[in-house]
């Protein structure tokens, strides 16, 4: 219920459980998730890394040869001057679903059979990509691998078409707090 609410506000794939894996290498769990990860979104609400097409395979984020896909070659071509970064939302801002509606008294209320809300009491901060192409070029010619390696016997996702996803901007937040509702 939440993605389906907050898909409307068209800012990406919403995460219920937006927490980097505790299993997951220490630098990523510190900095969470970032331009050119790869994985998939899970059934809960979580996005699920699997590499970093940015970093080499011998990078504490990638691990070891034996955590990316055969033959791995990162990504060299990338330019750092095609992110922007910048704060979006200040401290004590939210984002809700378009059933939820604001009231002077600064309440919210909604007469809706459902809806979304996340607050964000920190603020956030915009990552995104500018220049995509590059990195949409990167992924056509190395898909088929990605998901050889996703789906295979050390991996083990069983992944389908379309499930497997390279990550080219977000929001990030130190700290949140999610609700939906539904009658």
């Amino acid at each position: 219920l939440y993605q389906e609410q907050m898909m409307q506000k068209r800012r990406g794939h919403a995460l219920w459980f937006p927490q980097v894996s505790m299993t997951l290498p220490a630098e990523l769990r510190s900095k969470g998730f970032s331009i050119g990860d790869v994985g998939n979104f899970t059934p809960d609400g979580g996005f699920d890394f699997l590499f970093n097409i940015l970093l080499p395979a011998n990078h504490p984020i990638n691990g070891s040869e034996a955590d990316v896909p055969e033959g791995f070659v990162p990504l060299d071509a990338f330019n750092q001057r095609h992110v922007r970064e910048y704060w979006e939302f200040e401290a004590g801002t939210y984002l809700a679903s378009s059933s939820v509606e604001s009231a002077q008294v600064d309440m919210e209320y909604s007469t809706a059979s459902e809806g979304a809300v996340l607050t964000m009491p920190h603020g956030s901060q915009r990552v995104d990509l500018s220049n995509t192409t590059t990195f949409q070029k990167y992924m056509s010619q190395n898909a088929e691998s990605w998901y050889r390696f996703a789906n295979g016997a050390y991996c083990g996702r069983n992944l389908s078409n379309g499930e497997l996803h390279l990550v080219y901007g977000g929001d990030k937040t130190t700290s949140w707090g999610i609700a939906t509702f539904s009658n």
